[in-house]
């Protein structure tokens, strides 16, 4: 890029990360918010947790919340050790097509021994949600295996526009700004 492309290029980096830390983790109504891409989704490992701690454990001698939060455990220990497994540089499960015009794409390799075993063992969900998480990475960060926030469109399933977050702003500023008009009297 020409030296004025780079700098507004750069400018538009520091504002979009901006709206990134000042709009904030996502909630159930929000449109526009922050997503952390790479960053491993705990809820399949609870959900498969629960599975083979109930199927383990007698049901008679555990009440379900002992159940639970002997889930929520293995689920952490497991969801950590999958998240140590994505950050390390030397494990790359994807490999290189060629399309017939010469050009090359990176996907998946779903022949990947941990992919495999992750798959058999816990479930076609917590594979996906690996399977997302490492995509996310290969795509926003592969130098780094570490996520990154990013303004998403989560009604979309895309990065947000930088004028989508603008306006995501000005509507939560316009909401909670007290109400600055005089009354005449």
């Amino acid at each position: 890029m020409e030296g004025k492309e780079c700098d507004v290029a750069g400018r538009v980096g520091r504002v979009r990360k901006g709206h990134a830390d000042w709009i904030g983790c996502p909630n159930a109504r929000a449109t526009i918010s922050v997503k952390r891409l790479g960053e491993l989704d705990g809820k399949p490992f609870l959900e498969a947790a629960k599975r083979k701690v109930s199927a383990e454990v007698n049901a008679k001698t555990a009440t379900k919340r002992q159940l639970f939060e002997e889930a929520k455990v293995k689920a952490l220990l497991w969801c950590t050790q999958w998240d140590e497994y994505l950050r390390d540089p030397d494990w790359h499960p994807f490999k290189i097509l060629t399309d017939k015009e010469g050009n090359s794409k990176e996907i998946l390799d779903e022949e990947d021994e941990k992919l495999r075993s992750l798959k058999d063992e816990f479930g076609d969900e917590v594979h996906d949600a690996v399977a997302t998480a490492l995509k996310e990475l290969n795509e926003y960060n592969p130098s780094g295996r570490y996520p990154i926030p990013e303004l998403w469109n989560y009604k979309e399933g895309r990065k947000a526009l930088l004028k989508e977050g603008v306006s995501h702003l000005l509507k939560q500023w316009k909401q909670l700004r007290p109400n600055t008009k005089r009354k005449r009297t």
